[in-house]
């Protein structure tokens, strides 16, 4: 693989590890709100559902985070 090419992949994959958090985070407002509205209406099959999801956007980000991590450590390598 030539350098510019290498260097391109390892540009867009720190690019993307830069902005990983955008999705998640923006989910994780949400669950907030909702959980809130959950509180403020004495719903709490709305809190648990707000509180589960935001668990799961939680480790969905860690996930991403660690495999892009990953891919550029495996790029460097190459």
């Amino acid at each position: 693989m030539s350098t510019s090419i290498k260097s391109a992949e390892i540009h867009k994959l720190q690019l993307s590890l830069k902005w990983s958090w955008a999705g998640p985070a923006g989910g994780i407002v949400c669950m907030i709100a909702l959980f809130v509205m959950g509180l403020v209406t004495q719903t709490p099959g709305m809190t648990v559902m707000a509180a589960s999801l935001a668990a799961a956007l939680v480790g969905m980000w860690a996930a991403i985070n660690a495999s892009l991590r990953r891919k550029i450590a495996e790029a460097r390598q190459k």
